[in-house]
């Protein structure tokens, strides 16, 4: 993801998803996007999609959630 997006001119920051601390660390004023894999591989961490979703409106970026290994039944 890193190399396809930077040819882009897309600057990326990797951080663990479980951590709500490191995300908000993570944003600068530039952040335009949260991009998060729940649950994570390979390591199958749960990441809160709620609070996440929290800070990324109120950090005004969009947020992007991969849940590839999730069914679509709760």
């Amino acid at each position: 993801m890193e190399n396809v997006l930077s040819k882009n001119g897309i600057t990326t920051t990797f951080v663990e998803t479980d951590n709500l601390k490191n995300i908000e660390n993570a944003i600068t004023k530039k952040t335009k996007m949260i991009y998060i894999e729940t649950p994570t591989n390979p390591m199958m961490k749960v990441s809160d999609i709620q609070e996440i979703s929290k800070i990324a409106k109120k950090n005004n970026c969009i947020l992007v959630v991969d849940n590839t290994f999730l069914t679509s039944y709760f």
